[in-house]
């Protein structure tokens, strides 16, 4: 999806809504340019399903610059070595490779500007992506500022210089539609030859239109839903009620006995505590709500969000004065509304949370985008003249190294003379007796939570049958 925005921070919430609203089509990738948006406000940008990849900021103009905004489950890299061939105010660029899909995404802004520099650069990409990323496959949009729908001298320079790299362009409809003009300047260049379609459509967010390509082989891996449901236990006081009436008619001595050991006492009682809270307070099937619904976002905010757009398509093509001043009030009012929204859902979480910091610091970075997810390459280390990156032999070599390195200086150490003042005793291991009130406030300081690991115990059954063992 290659959207210009022409000011993003402004536009955040609205977009949100556009893709809660829009959640089926699984955007991978939004590609915004004239984001208008510098290097220290780059954290305002924050999306519950979507993080900053790559991005190029100006630093000496306003305006401009260019995102891509990726799906927070597909794995990816950053290609840094294309974003640094950006040039400020003429070609912008941002980059990222799909690891999966041997997908190079390229994001690109020209205003139209300095002709030979945009030139000059543009091929030094291109030669770029032919010497270095040969069999991959390369996506190339944005805004161009020309205008392929007619035949001119700039147009044909541009189509002919990609095809020469194995390019072609595929939008063929107006992407920028004013009161006097249709224009095609938002474009899509790319190697792929079948199982892709791309399309125009008027999303209000700007006087750009979006411009989508799909490929099927991204709609396949669709987005993964965390849970529409989850097995666990149902604690309320009926049920621990009947689980401690059980626990009272247990006979303790069949499960622990002095001649067994430690182990054997307790792989025995765990089963028997387990057996109880299968019968009392048996797992079920709980249905729970889609777990990427913003709770902001109501359906009220959503309506208007989508009425705003439909507003800023209007006031695009007509010359209507009462309109605009319509849609800027109207704009102004669902912003403040917006944003009373998102406050009211901050405080009803803080008082739902019990610790207190904790909700703090996640909410603060929920909108501060601190989910950034990037490929993380594997240690590469030479073992026995051959370099590896397996992460299993990689381990081992350390744990062999830090073993072996205590051993090896050990050895060279001379023993001490004389005789010992103590006997060494390295297979026993002196414990003084446990006392019932330690356990009792072992047990107190346990939470009474219905988590559990490894064997399914959790600490909320040992906290509540605490009063019929002691």
């Amino acid at each position: 999806m290659f959207q210009n925005m022409q000011s993003l921070v402004n536009k955040q919430d609205c977009l949100e809504a556009f893709l809660e609203g829009h959640r089926e089509e699984h955007y991978v990738a939004l590609c915004i340019s004239e984001k208008w948006l510098s290097q220290a406000k780059a954290n305002l940008i924050s999306f519950k399903n979507h993080h900053l990849a790559a991005s190029f900021f100006r630093a000496k103009h306003n305006g401009g610059g260019v995102s891509i905004l990726l799906r927070d489950d597909v794995d990816y890299v950053e290609r840094k070595e294309i974003s640094d061939m950006s040039v400020e105010y003429v070609i912008e660029v941002c980059a990222i490779e799909l690891l999966k899909f041997d997908i190079i995404l390229i994001l690109l802004y020209w205003n139209g500007r300095e002709t030979d520099t945009f030139y000059n650069q543009l091929k030094i990409i291109l030669e770029h992506l032919q010497n270095k990323c040969t069999n991959k496959k390369i996506i190339i949009g944005g805004d161009f500022n020309v205008n392929v729908l007619i035949k001119s001298q700039q147009s044909s320079n541009l189509l002919n210089l990609m095809l020469e790299y194995n390019l072609k362009q595929y939008v063929r409809e107006p992407t920028r539609v004013n009161k006097n003009s249709a224009t095609c300047l938002d474009l899509i260049f790319t190697n792929f030859t079948k199982n892709f379609t791309t399309s125009v459509t008027e999303l209000g967010f700007s006087d750009h239109k979006c411009v989508t390509i799909n490929i099927e082989d991204l709609n396949q891996q669709r987005q993964k839903t965390t849970f529409w449901y989850q097995t666990k236990r149902v604690y309320n006081s009926k049920n621990i009620q009947t689980f401690k009436q059980e626990l009272q008619k247990i006979n303790w001595d069949a499960y622990i006995s002095p001649h067994q050991n430690v182990n054997d006492n307790y792989n025995s009682l765990n089963r028997k505590l387990i057996d109880i809270l299968d019968k009392t307070i048996p797992k079920r099937r709980i249905t729970i709500k889609s777990v990427n619904s913003t709770i902001w976002l109501t359906r009220g905010i959503k309506i208007s969000c989508r009425h705003k757009r439909l507003l800023r398509i209007h006031v695009t093509t007509s010359r209507n004065q009462i309109l605009s001043q319509h849609y800027k009030s109207y704009e102004k009012t669902l912003k403040r509304i917006i944003i009373k929204s998102k406050k009211l859902q901050y405080i009803r979480k803080m008082n739902k949370a019990s610790n207190k910091v904790k909700c703090m610091w996640q909410i603060i970075n929920q909108n501060n985008n601190k989910k950034i997810s990037s490929h993380k390459q594997n240690v590469q280390i030479t073992i026995n003249d051959k370099l590896t990156s397996d992460p299993k032999l990689v381990a081992n070599a350390f744990n062999n190294l830090f073993v072996n390195a205590g051993r090896a200086r050990s050895d060279a150490v001379p023993p001490p003379r004389g005789r010992p003042v103590l006997q060494p005793t390295e297979n026993t291991m002196f414990l003084r007796p446990v006392e019932l009130h330690e356990i009792y406030s072992l047990i107190r300081s346990l939470k009474s939570k219905t988590s559990y690991g490894i064997d399914e115990l959790p600490s909320a059954a040992h906290f509540y049958h605490q009063s019929v063992l002691f």
